[in-house]
């Protein structure tokens, strides 16, 4: 009972109030004030699920990350790794889940520090959502004999494909085509 409070989770919506805020504002204004007012709690509510505004930070990379990667893990279920639709359909749901989200893009990759490594080697530690994308380009690479370092060169221009189009839908400045998810096809 102790995550709850008179309108719901506490937590969570700590957590996805910290994710805008930080979104708006970046990681060096975040103020835990501001967090409580929008929350409509007091101050010190805060300190009853996170000890310090470091640790509701890491929460909130925590958060966005694990959601991603349980909706990405979703996407997969029941399809064929091996297949490059796949890939598409995995490139699809990141865009479609950071579209949904759109404040979780900014929140996490401005502030992140959480390391990605480009290896088709699993690392431990690496980042989990661009593992999923990682396993797939593998098995798409072994079932159609398409060589590592051909693969690896192949996932680094998808993957900053993807971070590129949202990156820029999420721009003012910028239009894209209505029919973004036609760039994904037949890119892998």
């Amino acid at each position: 009972m102790a995550d709850q409070y008179h309108h719901g989770n506490l937590k969570s919506k700590l957590l996805e109030e910290a994710v805008t805020l930080i979104s708006q504002d970046g990681l060096e204004n975040l103020s835990l004030r501001r967090l409580a007012t929008q929350c409509g709690v007091s101050h010190n509510a805060i300190y009853r699920h996170f000890d310090s505004k470091e640790r509701l930070i890491d929460a909130c990379r925590a958060y966005v990350m694990q959601e991603l990667t349980r909706t990405l893990e979703l996407t997969l279920s029941g399809l064929d790794e091996s297949l490059p639709q796949t890939m598409e359909q995995l490139g699809t749901a990141y865009l479609d889940f950071y579209m949904r989200n759109p404040t979780y893009f900014s929140a996490y990759f401005r502030n992140a520090s959480q390391k990605l490594m480009f290896s088709l080697e699993p690392i431990e530690g690496n980042y989990p959502p661009f593992s999923v994308f990682r396993r797939v380009a593998v098995a798409i690479a072994e079932k159609q004999g398409i060589p590592q370092d051909e693969t690896r060169w192949r996932l680094l221009r998808y993957w900053t494909m993807l971070n590129g189009m949202f990156a820029m839908w999420i721009s003012s400045n910028v239009e894209l085509p209505e029919n973004w998810k036609t760039c994904l096809k037949n890119e892998f």
